[in-house]
């Protein structure tokens, strides 16, 4: 009797354990945490300095490549929270945590995308902002390396700084890498985020949606980071078109003394989408007040100016006439120029 007693109440008892685990759900799928949210990164070495990063996808205007010398991020970003900086040709962001926009980003700030790399083994992210105005509820999106490898294993759609989860939140990725193409598009609510030329092309794209998106706060794009160690380059926007045009040329006259003047010129190149064009040879004549002519080129910089200027002793009116711009996969189209010349006069 004893021992029917006993094998009663074991087999109650593992139903009753069969029970409790059917109600909890098989975790075949356990939520991923962002050990962002859980505390301080580990104590580790100082992040090297980081190879070249990979350049991927199909960036129809770059605002920036951030090829200069290392320091701050410069006059055309402003950053918002903690520090974004140039760090071997590349962004790197940091802090708790790093936030820049860029200044005058054309758009609707709906549409960013750059090249991203995983720099050591330290807990780290980079990725991109978009939606940004009063910097609470834009669209924070990040890809991150919390495994203490060299890939990025997560990425995540939060708003504001590292702040509120929408879609699919906090999430692994298909296949772990160490450089991609990150693109991050906003259609209605849903945003969607793509990574390609993955460890230059070795493996497949992999696209991720998060639906549930709030209200756009603002039009501004930019880049985020954390601890300074993943690296961001080629940030930029998908052209519409591949035209090029004229976006305005700004004369100005020097006085050099003893009657001496250098005339100098700025000329800003725009795509068909309004957004800057980097690398591009722009190409001029002056024409001097004594009707003689002055052949100039030169390359714009990441805001889409080259700059031009002539120096001296003759007073008068001086013009300058944008002729033609080269740049590969691109077409000159003057027709949509704001302007084609300009004038000034001396003194």
């Amino acid at each position: 009797m004893k021992r029917s007693v006993l094998a009663v109440v074991l087999v109650l008892a593992l139903l009753a354990g069969t029970m409790a685990v059917a109600q909890a759900g098989t975790p075949t799928a356990v939520q991923a945490v962002d050990q962002t949210k859980v505390g301080p990164a580990p104590a580790g070495a100082p992040a090297p300095a980081g190879a070249a990063v990979p350049a991927g996808g199909g960036i129809s205007a770059i605002l920036d490549d951030f090829n200069r010398a290392d320091g701050a991020i410069g006059p055309n970003w402003t950053v918002r929270d903690g520090f974004c900086d140039v760090s071997n040709n590349a962004a790197v962001c940091g802090g708790s945590f790093g936030r820049a926009t860029f200044n005058g980003a054309p758009g609707d700030g709906n549409v960013a995308e750059a090249d991203v790399a995983d720099n050591g083994t330290a807990q780290q992210f980079t990725g991109l902002l978009l939606n940004y105005g009063a910097g609470v509820s834009n669209l924070f999106l990040k890809v991150q390396n919390q495994n203490g490898d060299l890939m990025f294993h997560h990425a995540a759609c939060y708003t504001g700084n590292n702040g509120n989860p929408f879609g699919l939140g906090f999430f692994p990725l298909s296949s772990p890498f160490a450089t991609a193409h990150m693109k991050a598009t906003r259609v209605g609510n849903d945003v969607t985020i793509e990574f390609t030329n993955i460890d230059g092309g070795a493996q497949p794209p992999q696209t991720y949606v998060c639906s549930g998106a709030p209200a756009p706060e603002g039009t501004g794009i930019g880049i985020l980071g954390w601890e300074g160690s993943a690296r961001l380059d080629n940030f930029g926007l998908p052209g519409g078109e591949n035209t090029m045009h004229v976006g305005f040329i700004h004369l100005r006259v020097v006085d050099r003394g003893f009657g001496k003047y250098a005339e100098r010129a700025q000329v800003q190149i725009l795509d068909a989408g309004g957004a800057f064009v980097p690398n591009a040879t722009v190409y001029v004549e002056w024409t001097l007040p004594d009707n003689s002519v002055v052949s100039q080129s030169n390359i714009t910089r990441a805001i889409g100016e080259a700059a031009f200027k002539v120096n001296g002793y003759q007073t008068g009116t001086f013009q300058l006439c944008v002729t033609n711009v080269v740049l590969a996969g691109f077409t000159y189209d003057p027709n949509q120029n704001v302007e084609t010349c300009d004038t000034i006069a001396v003194p």
